[in-house]
C-alpha cells in the first residue's frame, strides 16, 4: 500500500485536434471523455478499478453529477497535466475532484464530481460494505465544495426537440450510455450562435437522475437564452439527465 496521497500522481492528458469543432473550441463531450478517463486510469493505484470491483464484487463506478469549470481556453493538441482526489464519501456518495494545468502551470480546467457504485446485475446503486472497505481511496480538501447531486428545472420553460433512440454505440461496458455521449447531446441541441460562443463558457454541468439503456428512446427538450444552454433527456416521465452550459 503506497504512502502517497491521491493528489501526488499527475497525468498526462493530450487534446488532439478531434475533439474540437470547427472554430477551434472544445466540445462539451469533450471535457467529459477526458475528465472520466482521468478518474479511470487514477482509481487503478488505490484499489479501486472498475475491472477489481466488477471481478470481486460485481459493481462499477458510475457518475451522478459533473461540474467543469473552464478556466482558460484549451489549445488544439495541447497536452495538460491533471491532477484528481478523492473528497469524502457518504451515504454512498464520493466526491472526487480535477485539476488541469498547461505547462506553464497555470489552471485550465477545474472539475468536481459525484460518483456511485452501481450494482451492474441488479442495476440498482449498490449499498454494500465490502467494496468500499476494499478500496484505498484516500479523502483530501475539495477543490469545490458544496457539490449537489441533482438540478431542479422547474423554473425552466423547455420547448420539446424530439424523441432520440438510445443506438447500441453509445452503450460502454457499463452496460448504460457512456458519460461522454451527455455532452454530445447538449452540443447537439445548441444553437449556432451558442456554439460560436463557447469559447465564452464559465462552466458545463452534467447531473444523471436515471440510467439510459439499449433500446430506450427519450425525449429531448432544451432551454437556450444569452446566459446558458440547458437540454434535459426524458424517458417515459421520467427525467434522466440534466446538462446545461452557463456563459460568463
Amino acid at each position: 500500500m503506497s504512502n502517497k496521497k491521491e493528489s501526488d500522481y499527475s497525468y498526462r492528458v493530450p487534446f488532439g485536434t478531434g475533439l474540437f469543432n470547427e472554430n477551434g473550441i472544445l466540445r462539451p463531450d469533450a471535457y467529459l471523455r477526458m475528465a472520466t478517463d482521468v478518474a479511470d486510469q487514477h482509481v487503478k493505484a488505490f484499489n479501486a478499478n472498475n475491472a477489481m470491483l466488477m471481478e470481486q464484487f460485481g459493481v462499477a463506478w458510475v457518475l451522478l453529477a459533473m461540474e467543469i469549470h473552464l478556466l482558460a481556453p484549451v489549445q488544439q493538441n495541447e497536452v495538460l497535466k491533471a491532477k484528481t482526489w478523492c473528497t469524502g464519501w457518504r451515504h454512498g456518495m464520493y466526491g472526487r475532484d480535477m485539476i488541469f494545468r498547461n505547462e506553464a502551470g497555470e489552471d485550465v480546467i477545474g472539475v468536481g464530481s459525484m460518483w456511485t457504485l452501481l450494482d451492474v446485475k441488479a442495476r440498482e446503486i449498490y449499498r454494500g460494505e465490502e467494496a468500499p472497505a476494499a478500496m484505498d481511496l484516500r479523502e483530501e480538501p475539495p477543490l469545490y465544495p458544496g457539490k449537489k447531486a441533482r438540478f431542479k428545472t422547474k423554473k425552466y420553460e423547455l420547448e420539446d426537440v424530439g424523441p432520440r433512440p438510445v443506438y447500441p454505440s453509445m452503450i460502454d461496458a457499463s452496460g448504460h450510455v457512456n458519460n461522454s455521449r451527455y455532452g454530445e447531446f447538449l452540443y447537439d441541441v445548441m444553437s449556432e450562435e451558442a456554439r460560436a460562443r463557447l469559447a465564452e463558457a464559465d462552466r458545463l454541468e452534467f447531473y444523471f437522475h436515471g440510467e439510459l439503456s439499449a433500446g430506450d428512446t427519450f425525449l429531448l427538450q432544451r432551454f437556450e437564452n444569452t446566459e446558458e444552454v440547458l437540454v434535459t433527456g426524458t424517458k417515459v416521465d421520467q427525467e434522466a439527465f440534466v446538462a446545461r452550459v452557463v456563459f460568463k
